[in-house]
């Protein structure tokens, strides 16, 4: 099977399922060479020898059987575990997320999933355990544990093999590497993702008119490694950004996808690139899919620093994207940023984003609402964030008070707020006034 893996990729290309990747072995004694290259090359690599088995068999299997299980159960059940705001000082998130939970701006894309996050344990008190609905058996929970465990001492091997010829090629700094093979010490997180069709399922009638219904909005991941374990199906959902457009990546029978990060970009100088990615429905398929996402982080002292940040910045700026499209990157909104963050305290922020998106509202009789608004109210953002987008950060925070009184909460984009400030607040007064017109006389008052 192994000797049939890239015979089997080029047919795949060849046959239109999507665009072939190179194959690193794990098997072959120059795998670290093989992965480097890749990852210059392409920013990403099917990886096979792996032991980690596929949607049939081993530890990927018995996680799928489980999930299946776990998505069938009842709405209810599994809201009870919802993905409330990471815990303080440590961003790491669990818990279930529904349909169009994570969709960016709802205005501009509705992402049809639903999700379970779960995450890595250190010896933190901070840390609570991994979040399953009431019912779910224990041999599921332990299937599901157990993958993201496999998939995390895999990504350590892979990172000590990078980190040693990154080092050895000069590509990364000693300080650097021993970061990159040292990994998170429970800074991690892995999503396993239920893509539901775009029709007849419970996205209808979620999305607002003219939305985009997407699998999974363009964006970057923020770490040094992502590994992607997904159906063998021939027909590719993700999608990777490269030579001006997008082109589905087929999946490779047994193998996992690795794509690099952006903190590997980072540290390296652009030499490791992240890839610009988003999942979509494959065309004629109406069944959906699940597929398993394991993201690799360094540590969480790592330093972001604003002469990475500002060359960051600038080959994204120069990079070929996609017209018009605003996308999340690791960076977004740290373009002026004075002194060195920690990729923890980043990070923090950066999860509070992914789920405090929607510029429409929800009510203050959901506990799970009120909950959230508290952990994601930008009035709350810390430094430097706050400052960048003063007095935005002002008027914001005054709308969203004042339409406490209407018993409504709003949630908005952290990243497209810091982006673009006076866009974000015009849209939020938008909505406000769409859903409340009474709103107006409040906002007028303030001045806004």
């Amino acid at each position: 099977m192994a000797k049939l893996q890239p015979i089997l990729a080029l047919l795949c290309c060849l046959l239109g399922a999507g665009t072939e990747l190179p194959v690193v072995d794990l098997a072959k004694a120059d795998w670290k060479e093989q992965a480097l290259e890749a990852l210059q090359k392409h920013a990403s690599f099917y990886l096979t020898n792996h032991g980690l088995g596929d949607f049939g068999r081993g530890t990927v299997g018995a996680a799928f059987q489980a999930s299946e299980r776990l998505f069938a159960m009842k709405e209810l059940s599994k809201r009870a575990i919802d993905a409330g705001p990471p815990p303080k000082d440590f961003p790491v998130v669990r818990g279930y997320f529904g349909v169009g939970a994570e969709s960016g701006t709802k205005r501009l894309r509705f992402e049809c999933k639903e999700g379970l996050s779960l995450a890595g344990s250190n010896r933190s008190k901070e840390l609570r355990g991994n979040l399953f609905p009431q019912g779910l058996s224990s041999s599921d929970i332990d299937a599901l544990e157990a993958l993201p465990e496999a998939l995390k001492n895999l990504a350590l091997r892979l990172a000590d093999g990078l980190a040693e010829v990154t080092q050895s090629r000069k590509l990364l700094s000693p300080e650097d590497a021993a970061v990159l093979a040292g990994g998170g010490d429970g800074l991690e997180a892995f999503r396993i993702f239920r893509y539901l069709p775009y029709e007849g399922t419970r996205c209808q009638g979620r999305a607002l008119a003219g939305t985009e219904l997407c699998w999974s909005s363009d964006h970057t991941d923020w770490g040094s490694l992502t590994l992607i374990a997904q159906p063998d199906d021939g027909q590719g959902a993700l999608e990777l950004f490269r030579e001006g457009e997008y082109h589905r990546i087929a999946p490779l029978p047994g193998a996992l996808l690795v794509n690099g990060g952006d903190w590997l970009e980072l540290v390296s100088h652009g030499d490791l690139p992240s890839p610009l990615h988003r999942v979509r429905q494959p065309p004629g398929e109406d069944t959906g899919r699940t597929a398993f996402v394991y993201f690799h982080y360094p540590a969480g002292s790592a330093p972001l620093t604003p002469r990475d940040v500002v060359a960051a910045a600038e080959r994204r700026s120069k990079a070929s994207r996609p017209p018009g499209f605003v996308f999340n990157t690791l960076t977004n909104g740290l373009e002026h940023i004075t002194e060195a963050l920690t990729f923890k305290t980043h990070l923090q922020q950066k999860w509070l984003g992914v789920r405090a998106t929607n510029l429409t509202a929800q009510s203050r009789s959901s506990k799970g609402a009120y909950a959230a608004y508290h952990g994601y109210r930008l009035m709350h953002v810390e430094e430097p964030y706050v400052t960048q987008a003063h007095p935005w950060m002002n008027k914001l925070i005054a709308i969203q008070q004042n339409l406490e009184a209407f018993d409504w909460l709003f949630w908005v984009d952290c990243d497209l707020f810091f982006m673009n400030p006076k866009k974000t607040v015009d849209s939020l007064i938008h909505a406000a006034l769409e859903r409340t017109p009474e709103a107006s006389l409040l906002i007028a008052e303030d001045g806004m």
